[in-house]
């Protein structure tokens, strides 16, 4: 029955012939133009509860119809019942995601997934009469159906056809000893019910060729919760040795190397020396002569085992690491296992640390000795803390000589100082250098001369009026100072100090054609805080002048000569005083903001140089 659109439509048919249905369907109710194939028989049921649509028409009876195993073809608005066989093979093709009427086959191209695999999934859930055809080339799926049909299996595959790996999260673990194929099996012996993450969760592609594995989960915290697990497993097998090469960061490698095999064992003669070259790894062994030793026949102390003995119960075992150091690279070279590998890795970062710099600020000041000062400075009058020595070392080091004394000061100014001095005597500066020096490292002055002494003579007795052969040797002179700062994690700076000052004298002793050198020796551990001053004196010099003059002949006449001339002798003492101020840098920061300070006093200066250096000029040009 026909009912107003209005209202809707009622459809109460039970058991009704399907030619009269779809005569009241698609003839009285939609008013539309169709055909019925003759092949389509059978009796349909189709009953509403509550009036419908007029778009609900169609669909309520495609599904009628799908039990008589036919279907509605929409071709040029006409309408055409057919049996499904014949919709399948003479269908309409609709464009993908086209709103098409009746029963239609459309093309729908995957953009991530397979279509084979999207074609199963249709198959499974919707009727293996939805896949029409599947082309893997063009990865391209072909759905028939209804437009109810295609419209959830495309719905389906907008599911299921997505990115992934987009939401994926990935991480590649880099294996030191034990082969990706063995650490995966490992770990999923780890993670079995009821932790079974490894194949749910997270999935594990191993690498043998970059000799890693690869993980692969949606989140991010599975990856976490693995990582450690590897690290584990693959440290704890210890593996087989392999070539390990540490960039030394702050340090030498020839030292840390050193202390590396003075703790597995073996004796520092074994490292490469400044003039050896580095021996192929293939061939470096540190279990017996190897090209680390100075002579390869060279036994050892039975006392000193070498590296790759028994140490800690044999945790080192016969084949023992190797380590290396590469003074070209500031690197260190370590065969050995994962095991083994990181524990010399972890003492390297302790040791390989940075190390602060000091900053020493010398002047050294030649102080004209008066009668005021008889026995050296009277340093009694500067205020500061003050300790003196009054010694003559016996020992091979060097030390105060008497009658001189040695004597430190702590101050904050060596300006003050010399001010001080200035007012009572004569003070010349014979040097003021600022020096960086690394924490437990040596910097040295010096100002003078290199004086050639002979060390030996030989003459050949064979061959008659042979020439005489000298062995010279070119020995240092004027002064040396040499400092070494040690400084503590209190700031607390520990200074030794060896201060020489020697001069070149006539030999009047023997008939050696070679100089004599004048030595004054002193040396001094001090200790002292970042910015404060220390003070050394003591050396002093004595120097006598004699002077005669007179009529010639007759002032050398003994007794009466002196009548006819006259003679002068001048006598001059000086003192030799180091002040030295630490200034120690732990940071570039520091360092910075020291370098600063020091440029900032030079500026301070550089109007006092120019002006001195303009009164010269003018002074020379009024002489010409």
């Amino acid at each position: 029955m026909k009912y107003d659109v209005r209202n809707g439509y009622n459809l109460a048919f039970v058991d009704a012939d399907v030619r009269r249905v779809v005569d009241a369907v698609l003839g009285a109710m939609m008013d539309v133009d169709y055909s019925v194939d003759p092949a389509v028989t059978g009796t349909v049921t189709l009953k509403t509860a509550r009036p419908v649509t007029r778009e609900s028409l169609i669909p309520l009876l495609e599904d009628a119809l799908r039990s008589v195993g036919a279907a509605i073809i929409v071709q040029d608005g006409r309408y055409r019942v057919v049996s499904k066989e014949r919709a399948r093979t003479g269908g309409v093709v609709a464009a993908e995601g086209a709103s098409l009427s009746g029963y239609a086959t459309e093309v729908v191209m995957l953009k991530n997934a397979t279509a084979s695999e999207i074609g199963k999934l249709i198959e499974q859930f919707l009727g293996k009469e939805m896949v029409a055809a599947i082309d893997p080339a063009r990865n391209q799926i072909l759905i028939s159906g209804t437009e109810s049909d295609r419209s959830a299996a495309r719905a389906m595959i907008a599911r299921f056809d997505v990115d992934a790996l987009a939401s994926m999260n990935f991480q590649t673990f880099r294996l030191d000893n034990v082969d990706p194929e063995t650490l995966s099996r490992d770990l999923q012996a780890v993670f079995k019910p009821p932790f079974n993450i490894i194949g749910t969760r997270v999935r594990l592609i191993p690498l043998p060729r970059l000799r890693s594995i690869m993980a692969i989960a949606a989140d991010a915290s599975d990856l976490a919760r693995i990582e450690p697990w590897i690290r584990r497993l693959d440290a704890g097998a210890g593996g087989r040795p392999k070539l390990y090469s540490y960039t030394v960061q702050n340090g030498r490698a020839r030292d840390l190397a050193s202390a590396l095999q003075r703790v597995l064992g073996t004796s520092t003669s074994t490292l490469l020396s400044t003039s050896t070259p580095l021996p192929p790894v293939s061939t470096t062994s540190l279990n017996s002569a190897s090209p680390l030793d100075t002579s390869s026949t060279t036994e050892r102390p039975s006392s000193t085992p070498a590296v790759g003995g028994d140490i800690d119960n044999g945790s080192f075992g016969g084949n023992g690491p190797r380590i290396v150091p590469n003074e070209e690279t500031n690197s260190i070279l370590i065969y050995a296992d994962g095991e083994q590998y990181e524990l010399i890795r972890e003492a390297l970062e302790k040791l390989d640390r940075p190390v602060a710099q000091v900053l020493i600020e010398a002047t050294l000041a030649e102080v004209t000795l008066t009668k005021d000062f008889d026995l050296g400075v009277d340093w009694s009058f500067l205020d500061g803390k003050s300790s003196f020595d009054l010694r003559n070392g016996a020992t091979a080091a060097p030390a105060a000589i008497f009658p001189g004394f040695s004597y430190g000061y702590s101050s904050a100014s060596a300006k003050v100082v010399l001010n001080a001095l200035q007012s009572k005597t004569d003070v010349k500066v014979l040097s003021a250098p600022r020096l960086i020096v690394l924490n437990n490292q040596t910097a040295t002055l010096q100002v003078g001369d290199q004086v050639p002494i002979v060390t030996q003579q030989a003459q050949s007795v064979v061959s008659p009026g042979a020439p005489i052969v000298n062995n010279v040797e070119l020995r240092d002179t004027g002064v040396i100072l040499k400092v070494t700062p040690r400084v503590n994690e209190s700031g607390v700076v520990t200074l030794d100090i060896a201060q020489e000052v020697s001069d070149v004298a006539r030999t009047t002793t023997s008939g050696i054609n070679s100089p004599t050198i004048q030595q004054r020796r002193l040396a001094s551990t001090v200790t002292t805080r970042s910015g404060q001053m220390i003070a050394l004196g003591g050396l002093i010099r004595e120097a006598t002048t004699k002077n005669k003059s007179g009529v010639p002949l007759l002032s050398q006449i003994p007794i009466i000569g002196s009548a006819f001339g006259g003679q002068t002798t001048n006598a001059t003492r000086t003192e030799l005083i180091i002040l030295l101020t630490p200034i120690v840098m732990r940071s570039p920061e520091e360092t910075a903001t020291t370098v600063r300070d020091i440029i900032d006093r030079l500026d301070q200066t550089r109007p006092i140089v120019d002006r001195a250096r303009s009164r010269q000029v003018e002074g020379a040009t009024q002489t010409n």
